[in-house]
């Protein structure tokens, strides 16, 4: 599972069969603190996965991911190129004798990689540097929709990586992927890698599709309409045994394909009620039919115009005030002037402007005169990459969280920020200004392709400036088609409690509201603040 290394550590100590240990890493000692570990938590997490002698070829049990940006990002970088870091990065990988090595290489955005041509530069470059060090180094060919690239770049790419001998790519439905809000490569790039350069699968992976039924010869998809017999069970589970019984007519002819004149029901589609993840899409020889590209140029289209969509500020502020009526909505930007600025300069996106700082220290100076108490929630609410997100998601949710929260718990709620042009560290700012205990960051996360309205929350205890993201919990996709409002203000209330016992959020406060759920026991609802 791509989680944390520590809570690959914990799944471990809980007797879970664990088979590869994942890992985001960075090449400075600085970039791999704010991930929250160092290599003695990895040399520990190896031993882990090793005591469990489940290794039947060999004893390669880490699977990393790099990418260029993230000792940037992180300010870890030390004045150094990204291509450096990056580089260094693969040695820590080599270290622990990897499985996998990937580099997400457009993973992050235009602040680091800005559009198609630094994206495939950035691309060849990791190759390179992956072959150099020799570790067993691939490629997820990627990009955001907030960054200058889209498809055909990433076509591009591919090919150019597949003639260099690249080891491998992601295989996602129909590029899209729905849980990390970016577009990369599908299982139709694949085959057409392996159809226009002579490619074949591995030899194990090779076998394993044979036996499947999925591939036959390397080159040709058998029965392409067909579940395998193996998936069928599962996915009838799934589908409450309706998969195989579903009236093709109902269905979307888009979904079906013609042979010898006739309409040929495809069964992949009737699990697309199931799930926004572009499956079911069929095929055009080995691409995707055209109606399937149209509808995800569109839905790119979309996504992009929701990064630039601006921020209604008057309707949000009026909104926010009901929430809080005993306190002002505070208005604040950060130092990013504008959109184009606040993507190609998150630094500036972190900080706020001098006016919002002066604003901030006066209403405190104000509030002093009445009461010297510390707040213990600060609820800080920036526009992000998706306005829309916080348009629709933030007043619904905090009127969830609030309604949990209780006013037996007599929580002092500090005025509600309201911020343009703002990002997750920019929380830090306000809630040392405000003398917050815990600062909680609403946010607009980046638009995906089925998702351009995700909500992101950041909880940091004892908010200051020049914190790391290994100092905040984070709850992600808070919207109607995604984790609901109820469920996240759960989760958050059970963090709030959890971070005031323990007096700390991030690497080391586990979300363990699913515990119970994991040992087939009711959920326990009750999570509300210690008084």
């Amino acid at each position: 599972m791509l989680t944390h290394v520590t809570n690959t550590i914990e799944c471990i100590e809980a007797g879970a069969p664990v088979d590869l240990v994942f890992q985001s890493i960075g090449g400075t000692e600085a970039t791999n603190s704010s991930f929250g570990f160092n290599l003695n938590t990895l040399a520990e997490a190896q031993d882990a996965a090793l005591s469990l002698k489940r290794g039947t070829v060999g004893n390669n049990v880490m699977y990393f991911e790099t990418g260029q940006g993230s000792s940037l990002s992180a300010n870890a970088h030390h004045g150094l190129d990204q291509q450096t870091c990056e580089a260094r990065a693969y040695a820590v990988a080599r270290k622990f004798n990897p499985l996998l090595v990937n580099t997400v290489v457009g993973f992050i955005g235009p602040e680091y990689l800005f559009d198609g041509k630094e994206i495939t530069r950035a691309g060849l470059e990791d190759h390179f540097c992956g072959k150099l060090l020799g570790i067993p180094m691939g490629c997820d060919v990627c990009y955001t929709n907030h960054a200058e690239a889209d498809q055909n770049d990433m076509d591009n790419l591919l090919t150019l990586l597949g003639v260099a001998g690249c080891s491998f790519v992601m295989g996602i439905p129909g590029s899209d992927d729905i849980m990390l809000n970016y577009q990369t490569t599908s299982f139709h790039d694949a085959l057409y890698v392996r159809r226009v350069l002579g490619s074949k699968p591995a030899p194990e992976f090779e076998a394993w599709l044979s036996k499947m039924k999925i591939m036959q010869n390397t080159q040709d998809i058998i029965l392409a309409n067909t579940i395998p017999e193996a998936f069928a069970k599962p996915l009838n589970a799934i589908a409450g045994g309706e998969l195989m019984a579903s009236n093709p007519k109902t269905l979307n002819a888009n979904t079906d394909h013609k042979s010898n004149g006739k309409v040929v029901h495809n069964p992949w589609s009737d699990l697309r009620r199931f799930t926004d993840a572009r499956i079911g899409l069929g095929r055009a020889g080995i691409s995707l039919p055209t109606s399937e590209m149209l509808a995800f140029q569109l839905s790119h289209a979309q996504a992009r115009d929701a990064v630039g969509f601006a921020l209604n500020i008057n309707e949000m502020s009026c909104r926010l005030s009901d929430l809080n009526p005993a306190a002002p909505v505070l208005h604040l930007r950060s130092q990013a002037v504008d959109r184009t600025t606040y993507l190609q300069r998150p630094d500036l996106g972190r900080k706020l402007n001098q006016s919002s700082r002066t604003a901030l220290a006066n209403f405190m100076t104000e509030q002093k005169q009445h009461t010297e108490s510390k707040y213990d929630l600060a609820i800080v609410v920036a526009d992000g990459l998706s306005s829309l997100a916080v348009q629709q998601n933030t007043q619904p949710f905090i009127s969830e969280l609030l309604e949990q929260l209780g006013e037996s718990q007599q929580l002092k709620l500090a005025p509600i920020t309201l911020v343009e042009q703002g990002r997750v560290a920019i929380g830090d700012d306000i809630g040392e200004l405000l003398n917050a205990q815990i600062v909680m960051v609403l946010i607009g996360e980046r638009p995906g392709l089925s998702s351009p309205d995700s909500l992101g929350l950041y909880l940091t205890w004892a908010p200051k400036a020049g914190l790391s993201d290994a100092c905040r919990n984070c709850i992600s996709n808070i919207r109607p088609a995604g984790l609901s409002f109820e469920e996240a203000a759960r989760r958050t209330v059970y963090l709030l409690r959890e971070a005031k016992k323990l007096k700390l959020t991030g690497v080391n406060l586990k979300d363990r509201t699913q515990d119970d759920v994991i040992e087939h026991q009711q959920p326990n609802t009750n999570f509300l603040i210690a008084k």
